[in-house]
Formats: structure tokens, sequence, C-alpha cells
């Protein structure tokens, strides 16, 4: 199972400030409700992500991209340095969200939230995929800025813990299929320890994309058109 959590940095910008698509659930941070309310939107906003928003300069996550990926050389007894270009993680507009506990203050921002994904396929020249529990833990502040205030995400920690993955190279060895499969073969049966020894790279990949985008939003939305109250 993978726990994520993101860490975020919001830069202080002027910018104009936009409204959010008519589409997107506005909830009421002072409903007891709060946490139904979060979960109930994360479906609609996910669906509109998916097709992304220009006006924000917010991509399209179907898929999640990234330009490059290195992941360094771990300790354990498979040694994989692992490069990737074009990186696209797809389904993960998929997924559902399993909890959420939110705490969303005139002065502090947190919301934490739980998700699953069937599957999540990691493609760029070469891929994995496997089954997905995502958690992600978001802690700001609501600051002011051009006479309006504005969330300002500050912190969301990242953490994977995959349950299953498979591996899967194309054109290894010059096209030797024998010394292909018996890499695959070591490669799969250590998956998951290879993946915890090199989690880093993977952490900060998945924060990069989500920072990004979060990014977009909150720093054109103001507070006050982010909830109903």
């Amino acid at each position: 199972m993978i726990a994520t959590y993101v860490l975020i940095y919001l830069a202080t910008i002027s910018v104009s400030a936009l409204k959010l698509p008519d589409e997107l659930p506005r909830c009421n941070r002072k409903d007891a409700k709060l946490n139904e309310c979060i979960k109930s939107a994360y479906g609609p906003w996910l669906v509109t992500l998916a097709k992304g928003l220009p006006e924000f300069r917010a991509p399209s996550i179907a898929p999640l991209r990234i330009e490059s990926l290195s992941i360094a050389q771990g300790s354990g007894p498979v040694n994989l340095v692992q490069n990737y270009t074009d990186v696209r993680y797809h389904y993960y507009e998929l997924t559902t969200v399993t909890n959420v506990e939110a705490t969303i203050t005139d002065t502090e921002f947190r919301v934490r939230q739980e998700t699953f994904a069937k599957n999540i396929t990691f493609l760029a020249n070469y891929k994995f995929d496997g089954d997905v529990n995502i958690s992600m833990d978001f802690i700001g502040d609501v600051i002011e800025r051009d006479g309006e205030r504005y969330v300002q995400i500050q912190t969301v920690k990242v953490g994977l813990n995959p349950a299953t993955g498979t591996y899967k190279f194309e054109n290894l060895f010059g096209g030797d299929d024998q010394k292909a499969e018996i890499l695959h073969r070591v490669l799969n049966e250590n998956a998951i320890e290879i993946f915890n020894d090199v989690r880093v790279g993977y952490e900060e990949s998945v924060g990069q994309v989500v920072k990004k985008t979060i990014n977009s939003i909150f720093a054109k939305v103001p507070f006050k058109d982010l909830f109903l109250d």
C-alpha cells in the first residue's frame, strides 16, 4: 500500500484573482460535516482536474506528467539506477477518497485525505505498476495579499508504501530476451524491496506534480471563494 505525504511551498506572488468553475463544489468550512463534504467533492474536483484548467495554468492530471526523473542507486541487495524521461502517472484521476480530516479556520488550513487507486501505472521509457493507497496531508496558512486572503500551503509531506508492484523494461541488452528475462525475474521477485530502497525519489516526483497543480489554483482563488463561508 502507498501512503503519500507531499511537501509544498507556495511563493508569494501578485496575480489576478480568478473564480472557480461552477462545476466544482465548495464546502462550508464551519460545517460540522466538513469532512464528509470534502470527501464528496473529491470526485468532481478530479473530473475537472482531469480535463485541466487552462485559465489557472493547471494541466490535465490524466496523466500526471514529469519531464524527467532520476532515482539514485540504493543500498539494498539489488542496486538499480533508474533514469526516466516523459514520465506519466496513469489512472490517478480514478482514485477514490476513503477518509478526510480537515481543520480550516481564519488562519489555519489543514486537510488530510486518504485515497485508493486500484491501479497506478508509472509509464516512461520504462514502466511499473501496482495497487496504491495514497494519503496527502496539506498544512498551510491563510495569508493576505493585495487586499485579499489566500490559502498558502506550506507543508505536505510525502511517504510511499507499495502493496504490490511489477517492473517491465523493454529493449534491454540489445534485444537479448534471455538476459532480459533474468533481470525481470530478479526485479519482480524483489519489487517492493527495490522500491523501498529508493522510495525518496518517487516521493519527490509525486510532490513536484502535486505542488505545481495546487499552487496554480490556490494562488489565484481568494480564500472566501474556496468555501461557502
